[in-house]
């Protein structure tokens, strides 16, 4: 998993072959990401397990602080 905080370093991580952890101060997600577990379903990364790098075909995490 590649640790991003732009969409520019998204795409960039993307090219290289990376899953990609965004944290960004709003609302904006982009179809391949899905919001992170945590504070969507009060999942702890033991629980969730989906920033399992290439490991899991989940989609790209995003966390939103608005």
């Amino acid at each position: 998993m590649a640790s991003v905080d732009s969409i520019a370093e998204y795409h960039e991580a993307k090219k290289q072959g990376w899953r990609c952890y965004r944290h960004t101060n709003t609302s904006e997600m982009l179809d391949s990401e899905l919001q992170c577990l945590f504070y969507t379903h009060d999942k702890t990364c033991k629980e969730c397990k989906l920033c399992n790098g290439n490991n899991s075909k989940a989609k790209d995490i995003v966390t939103t602080t608005i």
